[in-house]
């Protein structure tokens, strides 16, 4: 058994994978950020991919192309990350947040309808709806798409976490009008930073891509007609992704079997994880478990006693400081999952001794707590 840190989603730089990384350079260093966007599209099933320097970059550029503005509501889930919310501040509007439902852990499509339905009633179509797959299960995606259809409102697929999933064999970051996707350290596939935006059309994509590039007019002098932004990836990160991303498959592979492990050999101690919807593929980016109880903080400490990196689930958004004065749309959810649930390590180089140690730790910290 291996006595190092054990962490939470890690990626091993070994000589092994500098190695890789300087056999696959096999053009210029400049070619290299186009041929990483046709890959990531090819990867992720859509037209074009513009790559840029982080996905809550990309988030910002999806927003600002479904074209919302100062002023305007926003749909999103409050179960989710931070940097899925910020960007809409950005761009000067106002997310309304809705609840997470049981099975899959994301976005309610019933308080979906009831936020839609009480913005109309004000007079506010929402600009978008932002629709997270939550540690990499994918969403109600029928349900939602359905919906936000029915009253025009432009879905944004936030696949930050969920590259390798897919609904139907459809892939994750295609599901709606537009997607992004990170490459953030964490990821299943990383540049060491890094994101992009997902395209299904040419025209939107030479305009993401003029925004990402300091909106620079094409002329022979420096002309900029609209503020931009210094959103684009560097070559180099291209290049450590065209390294990564064909194992994208296997890692995600790995990645199910890591989780398989832990809900077969902790099922006694599990109450709930996240359902996969018929036809849907979870990559499992993060095992992610409710436990008995709501020890969650408690599991962590214990892990971390142990050298065992783990995180309790997202604290809702409606629960920071920063968004206290925004209307959220909510049934419990989210708050009892936060309470009671915890990421187990889930890397695709997770050995098998080391999930051991970290099923052992679980088992030993449920031991104390019925001795107590």
């Amino acid at each position: 058994m291996s006595d190092s840190f054990i962490p939470l989603s890690g990626h091993d730089l070994s000589m092994a994978s500098v190695h890789a990384f300087q056999a696959q350079h096999q053009f210029p260093p400049a070619q290299a950020l186009g041929e990483f966007e046709r890959l990531v599209a090819s990867k992720t099933g859509v037209a074009h991919a513009v790559a840029v320097s982080s996905g809550t970059a990309a988030i910002h550029l999806a927003l600002k192309l479904a074209g919302v503005r100062p002023g305007d509501w926003v749909l999103a889930p409050t179960f989710t990350y931070v940097a899925t919310i910020n960007p809409i501040r950005y761009l000067g509007a106002e997310p309304i947040l809705i609840d997470a439902e049981e099975e899959t852990w994301n976005l309610d499509p019933g308080l979906l309808r009831e936020a839609i339905l009480d913005a109309l009633k004000q007079g506010k179509r929402p600009a978008a709806c932002l629709v997270v797959n939550t540690y990499g299960t994918p969403s109600h995606w029928g349900e939602v798409k359905a919906l936000c259809r029915e009253h025009g409102i432009p879905v944004i697929e936030d696949a930050a976490e969920s590259l390798g999933a897919a609904v139907d064999r459809q892939p994750s970051g295609s599901l709606g009008d537009i997607g992004i996707t990170s490459f953030n350290n964490n990821k299943v596939i990383t540049c060491f930073g890094g994101g992009a935006v997902l395209l299904k059309d040419q025209q939107q994509t030479e305009r993401v891509l003029y925004w990402a590039t300091q909106a620079r007019s094409a002329l022979p002098y420096y002309e900029h007609r609209e503020v931009g932004y210094n959103y684009r990836m560097s070559p180099l990160q291209a290049l450590w992704g065209l390294t990564e991303l064909p194992e994208l498959d296997e890692r995600v592979r790995k990645r199910r079997a890591v989780f398989q492990r832990y809900r077969e050999e902790l099922g006694d101690l599990i109450t709930k994880t996240q359902h996969e919807d018929v036809g849907a593929y979870s990559n499992r980016w993060l095992s992610s478990f409710i436990f008995r109880g709501e020890r969650a903080l408690a599991l962590q400490q214990h892990l971390l006693e142990q050298r065992i990196e783990s995180r309790p689930l997202w604290n809702p958004m409606h629960h920071q400081p920063a968004f206290s004065d925004v209307k959220a749309y909510r049934n419990g959810v989210s708050d009892r999952l936060f309470r009671s649930g915890i990421c187990l390590p889930s890397g695709h180089e997770l050995l098998g001794s080391d999930q051991k140690k970290v099923v052992d730790s679980v088992r030993h910290f449920f031991r104390q707590v019925a001795n107590a």
